[in-house]
């Protein structure tokens, strides 16, 4: 930043107030660091004025900020309101960023989203932090700047695209339920494809929207009971006709236990789907599927007669990553961020040569067993 520094403005420049601007300069080291952060950052004293700002924030208000030193916050991000008369905010609680302020100075960081209005231009989605800066100086704290308006834009185009894209789909399998059942001789297993492949689109579009909607904290879960083994059934029963894995044999363990299971039921087929889907592509042999009681939880397993290689187990549950070539790698993390991040379970696998591989999901709670 331009070592160039105005005495006097009408923005309340006293002798004070440049005071803690050069002391504020001075501080070599908490500028360097500040300097080095990629988000644009303010620094605030006590009558929520500008004393500093890092280049990140110079380069985001496209403007120099000698100035605007001494302006409110609101006045510096082009607040519409903020300053209409003088440099005092005419709207003081009416936005979050005099809350947060205020907790800041009483030692207290915080964060908020507010929605800053600008005179003749498009409203600004902001995320905002604020943090006391300790002991560089007590009297001080920072305000860190984050622009959401393109992701929030982002995010609600990709809301409408799916609720567009599923009432579409709902019509198309709507329409080949009924071209099924009226379907004659041999036109009757044609209809009955393009009905599966109906309901496979419109599963994979559901599920790229709740894996969307996890991500942003967005989804939320309906919780019902159903039969462990019931469930079980119905996700063999959905990938023993599937068309990639038609013809191979997926098995439900002799032992396995049926268990009151109180969740969010297509999130947990989702899931246990996700864990077939990668043990049929895995190996050629059977899969397994079992349940159990473990302790006060109910743990559900996979299992195939494949080996995970080693150099893949550390990244096998990060985004995108996959060992199937590219634009792959979303089962695997959506298993751990379904299973874990909203149904509030445990999702690991365990693999060895000789006994094959375990994908696991525990659940924290159960009920009794099924009568």
């Amino acid at each position: 930043m331009p070592e160039r520094f105005v005495e006097v403005s009408e923005y309340g420049r006293d002798g004070k107030f440049l005071l803690e601007v050069r002391r504020f300069r001075e501080n070599v080291l908490l500028r360097g660091f500040l300097e080095a952060l990629a988000q644009p950052i303010m620094v605030l004293d006590k009558q929520m004025r500008l004393v500093w700002a890092n280049q990140a924030l110079n380069a985001y208000i496209q403007g120099d900020v000698e100035e605007v030193i001494g302006k409110l916050p609101g006045e510096v991000l082009g607040c519409g309101i903020c300053g209409q008369e003088s440099s005092k905010c005419q709207i003081q609680g009416s936005c979050g960023l005099h809350e947060i302020l205020a907790a800041g100075f009483a030692g207290e960081g915080r964060t908020c989203d507010i929605l800053l209005d600008r005179t003749d231009k498009e409203a600004l989605a902001l995320r905002l932090k604020c943090s006391p800066i300790g002991l560089f100086a007590s009297d001080q704290l920072f305000l860190v700047v984050e622009d959401r308006s393109l992701q929030n834009r982002r995010d609600m185009l990709e809301r409408v695209f799916f609720h567009d894209l599923i009432n579409s789909l709902g019509a198309i399998q709507g329409a080949s339920q009924m071209l099924e059942e009226s379907a004659k001789g041999d036109d009757t297993e044609m209809a009955w494809l393009l009905a599966e492949q109906a309901q496979d689109v419109l599963n994979e579009v559901r599920s790229h929207r709740d894996l969307f909607d996890a991500e942003t904290g967005e989804f939320r879960p309906r919780k019902e009971r159903i039969s462990s083994l019931k469930l079980l059934k119905r996700v063999a029963a959905t990938f023993g006709v599937h068309q990639s894995f038609g013809g191979r044999t997926i098995l439900l363990d002799a032992k396995a236990e049926d268990l009151v299971l109180v969740t969010d039921i297509t999130l947990l087929k989702r899931v246990l789907g996700n864990m077939v889907k990668n043990a049929l592509e895995a190996n050629s042999g059977a899969v397994t599927l079992n349940c159990l009681s473990a302790g006060d939880g109910a743990m559900l397993e996979v299992h195939n007669l494949g080996c995970v290689p080693e150099a893949s187990r550390d990244r096998i549950f990060r985004r995108a990553f996959s060992t199937k070539g590219e634009g792959r790698g979303l089962g695997c993390y959506s298993m751990k961020l379904f299973g874990e991040g909203i149904l509030g379970g445990k999702v690991w696998f365990r693999t060895d040569e000789s006994e094959g591989t375990t994908f696991c999901i525990r659940l924290p709670v159960i009920e009794p067993k099924v009568v």
